[in-house]
């Protein structure tokens, strides 16, 4: 599996789990109220239930939200584990975040790092590869 088939099929269960659990996404006060409004026309926020903010905008039922956790939690154990098992991929994976935060353009790896190095890559990877293929990516 590419590092980007690896990431797509994270983002396929977080969109199945999000999907499975009533998340919704809402910038503002008439997109909250139809979501909401749904919700409650489809029956599955009842009258008295609560919502519970995820951040970014998001919220979930109440009565999922320790589901939505859980399942989360999974989904992230499951990445580290397949990232850990990448041979070959781990490059494509550090280059993947590093283009991803524009690290190149900032000369700054930190953003990266933040993403990488609770996946079990060290900071020395990364600037292995961020210097391999610095003047590249300019």
């Amino acid at each position: 599996m590419t590092i980007k088939e690896l990431k797509q099929h994270k983002q396929d269960l977080y969109s199945g789990t999000f999907e499975d659990l009533h998340v919704f996404f809402a910038f503002g006060n008439e997109q909250f109220e139809q979501e909401v409004n749904k919700l409650r026309q489809d029956k599955i926020l009842l009258d008295g239930e609560k919502l519970s903010p995820i951040g970014a905008g998001g919220y979930v039922p109440a009565k999922n939200l320790s589901t939505l956790k859980s399942e989360i939690a999974k989904i992230e154990k499951w990445y580290k584990f397949q990232v850990k098992e990448l041979k070959d991929g781990k490059e494509d994976l550090i280059l993947y975040e590093l283009n991803n935060f524009e690290c190149f353009y900032s000369n700054d790896i930190t953003d990266a790092l933040d993403v990488l190095i609770p996946l079990g890559i060290t900071k020395k990877e990364v600037e292995t590869v961020y210097n391999k293929h610095k003047n590249n990516e300019q």
